[in-house]
């Protein structure tokens, strides 16, 4: 008699086990068909199968747990002390497991993006359930790696930001800054390097439908709001050595473009200042 009805009850869950891999399968294969037709830009494709696929699972264990576990209530509350005295023994491996949850499920970065996490930043090279690989960022150029590869722990999200510089709406200021002595002509100076900036930037994403005040608009409205894509040259008087007025410059650019803009701008100016004889430079020795 009671082995009968303990062969019912697995058939019975085996059935509803079934049906529910199929529904959840079904609306799985629906969402990612949406997903494919109805967005554009890769990253955020894969950003919302990510977040589909793991909606999905989770959902998918929840039913599966509700199934099987009714009728096992001895069993659940053994099994629950096991998993307490697990999660003490084992704190790091479940940090990193919830980490890889959260960067996942909240699509904080994907391979090949350029991140920064705590001490550590560069190119996301591969990502595990434990750990992801960073092929560390070059200190000269944010274009390359320094071929050095760090292996850091998905648990690192729970205590650090995380600052993701590969979005394609992301554009970020940066500044430079030019000393000139007393002498100079204060206000000539303002202009030229304010006026070389904004050409420099005005040329180089001429055309560009990315960056546009309307391109940050249609991403995120909030930075919108926040950015103006104009260039600022901001007045410093320095009484230290060196002594001088400072000027510094700051505009947006993508991360991708600044060291093509930085040593653009870099070269552009010595060349314009070296031509305007009432502006001398100040360095620092």
């Amino acid at each position: 008699m009671f082995s009968q009805l303990f062969m019912n009850t697995i058939i019975s869950n085996f059935a509803h086990t079934g049906i529910a891999v199929a529904i959840v399968t079904l609306f799985y294969f629906l969402g990612a068909h949406l997903i494919k037709h109805h967005l554009s830009e890769e990253q955020n494709k894969s950003r919302l199968h990510a977040r589909l696929y793991y909606t999905l699972l989770i959902l998918l264990s929840i039913i599966l747990t509700k199934i099987w576990v009714q009728g096992f209530s001895q069993i659940l509350t053994i099994l629950s002390l096991v998993s307490a005295a697990l999660v003490i023994a084992n704190k790091e491996f479940i940090m990193n497991v919830v980490g890889w949850f959260i960067i996942n499920w909240r699509s904080l970065f994907s391979e090949k993006d350029f991140v920064q996490i705590g001490p550590h930043s560069g190119y996301v090279y591969e990502m595990g359930w434990l750990y992801f690989k960073l092929f560390e960022g070059s200190p000269v150029s944010g274009q390359r790696s320094s071929g050095k590869m760090i292996k850091v722990p998905n648990g690192l999200v729970l205590h650090h930001s995380v600052t993701n510089f590969s979005f394609s709406s992301n554009v970020v200021e940066y500044q430079q800054h030019w000393i000139v002595n007393y002498e100079s002509d204060i206000p000539l100076a303002k202009e030229l390097i304010g006026n070389t900036a904004k050409t420099i930037i005005h040329d180089y994403y001429k055309g560009s439908k990315l960056f546009t005040s309307e391109s940050l608009k249609k991403k995120n409205k909030l930075l919108a709001s926040l950015i103006d894509l104009k260039v600022h040259v901001k007045t410093t008087l320095i009484q230290s050595k060196p002594s001088g007025v400072k000027f510094s410059v700051s505009y947006y650019c993508f991360p991708k473009d600044y060291d093509t803009l930085n040593n653009l701008l870099t070269e552009t100016l010595i060349a314009n200042i070296k031509n305007t004889p009432q502006i001398t430079l100040v360095f620092e020795v």
